[in-house]
């Protein structure tokens, strides 16, 4: 137990099997065969993406338990089992294991399960976008697992929830809650409840605008989480690629798409984390004009469009088929996914939606509206970098689709740089680093195959930067 929670998995697994192997050859030690086979599947299933094995040490401790007619082992063996197929088969799979594990564990005032189940349902149903029902089950896991004075337990319960708070564009409370729960995980020896922290930081830095702070941010949190393994790596290597390419460190984001093909090499593509992986995944490949890349994320995605990982999976479904030039099929996923971030309160989502419906429609009141709706809600959240997006788009200055395969930032430093602005005074305009502007600037030569400025001027002369 020491070893599995410092998430040293292969040590932990090893003690287990002996331990296993042992208490089956013991009579009367069959509730302690039990726990070993549940903790056996719990990392098998949570941590090293082994999911036949999980689901066959969790139908071991299911037998085991109900022979004993030990019904609190028998929720634990649950979770882990639901757990495994939520990963492996998607959330909806193991939801109805779950709901009948937290009953089982609150009748029994078993509160460490309960807030472990509760945990796993929060989860589950992020995954499936339904974000309002991941908040309630997220902070009845608080509330839970406060009751029992476990920081183990406690250890993603605020990150958590800052996570969701992050989601729907409330970033002073997802602050506040990493503030909160980051000197109380210092006390934990694994570093995974920490890197997460980085993780949610990143994304709240990435939203706002902050390259900088978001690229230092991710790196932190990887550096954190790489001794935990490539199972790990899988869930946060793509947001990485994603706030990489944002900021326009194009080899650093390649880098990390790079070592996330070789991670989806080893997992099947129905894996839920590899549908994670692959939906921010094929986001970062748009941003960096790769339209290859994207249309294979999309093909593993297609089955999956109800999945919610960091973004709805309509979005990078959508942006594959505006770079194939079928428009009315990005239409109406996006359409698809503005109706369910409205449902759910997502701001920021319903937000990006509507800058790329904008992106799509041809001129009139439908796209106004769309642009409109869209700049109000970057400027209330104060997501900079696309609030301006929205509002050259609205003034006719930057074309939907850029020739050159330029990202819409890339567009927006050309445009100013044309203009005759220093790099300082469109990091000014833009609200970004300098340093981050140079890489723009050397990325926008290199796709469009120019040496200097004068050459990007003579680009955005002949496609209409200059207009307006």
């Amino acid at each position: 137990m020491v070893a599995r929670r410092r998430e040293e998995h292969q040590r932990s697994a090893a003690a287990l099997a002996r331990a296993l192997s042992a208490f089956e050859g013991m009579p009367g030690q069959g509730a302690l065969a039990a726990r070993a086979l549940v903790e056996l599947a719990s990392m098998a299933g949570l941590s090293t993406a082994r999911y036949s094995s999980a689901e066959e040490y969790a139908n071991r401790a299911i037998r085991l338990a109900a022979s004993l007619g030990d019904r609190a082992l028998e929720a634990e063996a649950l979770v882990a089992l639901a757990n495994s197929r939520a990963r492996s088969e998607g959330p909806r799979a193991a939801r109805p294991l779950l709901e009948e594990a937290l009953a089982r564990a609150e009748e029994g005032h078993q509160f460490g399960l309960a807030a472990e189940t509760a945990a796993a349902l929060s989860n589950n149903y992020y995954w499936s976008g339904e974000l309002r029902a991941a908040d309630r089950f997220g902070r009845k896991r608080l509330e839970l697992a406060t009751r029992t004075h476990d920081v183990f337990g406690l250890r993603h319960a605020h990150s958590w929830l800052a996570l969701l708070a992050t989601s729907r564009g409330e970033w002073g409370e997802a602050r506040a809650l990493l503030s909160e729960a980051e000197p109380v995980l210092a006390r934990l020896a694994s570093p995974e409840p920490l890197g997460f922290i980085h993780v949610v930081r990143a994304f709240i830095e990435h939203r706002v605008g902050n390259d900088e702070r978001a690229c230092e941010e991710i790196r932190d949190a990887l550096e954190r989480l790489a001794p935990l393994g490539d199972g790990t790596l899988l869930w946060y290597g793509g947001l990485a690629a994603l706030i990489h390419a944002t900021a326009g460190n194009a080899a650093a984001a390649r880098e990390q798409l790079d070592l996330q093909e070789a991670r989806l090499a080893n997992v099947p593509a129905s894996a839920l984390p590899a549908r994670s992986a692959r939906a921010v995944m094929g986001i970062a490949y748009g941003a960096l004009g790769e339209a290859g890349a994207v249309a294979r994320c999309a093909a593993a995605l297609l089955p999956y469009r109800d999945d919610y990982h960091w973004s709805p999976v309509r979005r990078t479904l959508a942006a594959d088929c505006a770079l194939r030039g079928d428009t009315a099929s990005a239409a109406s996923l996006l359409e698809e996914a503005e109706a369910h971030t409205r449902a759910e309160g997502l701001r920021p989502e319903l937000a990006l939606v509507l800058l790329e419906r904008g992106r799509l429609l041809a001129p009139g009141p439908a796209r106004e509206r769309a642009l409109a709706e869209a700049q109000q809600l970057f400027d209330a959240l104060a997501m900079r970098r696309e609030g301006a997006a929205a509002r050259a788009l609205r003034g006719g200055t930057v074309a939907p689709r850029l020739a050159g395969g330029l990202s819409a930032r890339e567009a927006e430093v050309l445009r100013l740089g044309a203009r005759g602005l220093s790099n300082r005074q469109i990091a000014a305009e833009l609200v970004l680093s300098e340093r981050t502007v140079v890489n723009h600037v050397s990325h926008i030569f290199e796709k469009l195959e120019v040496s200097n400025r004068a050459g990007a001027t003579a680009f955005a002369a002949r496609h209409g930067y200059l207009d307006g």
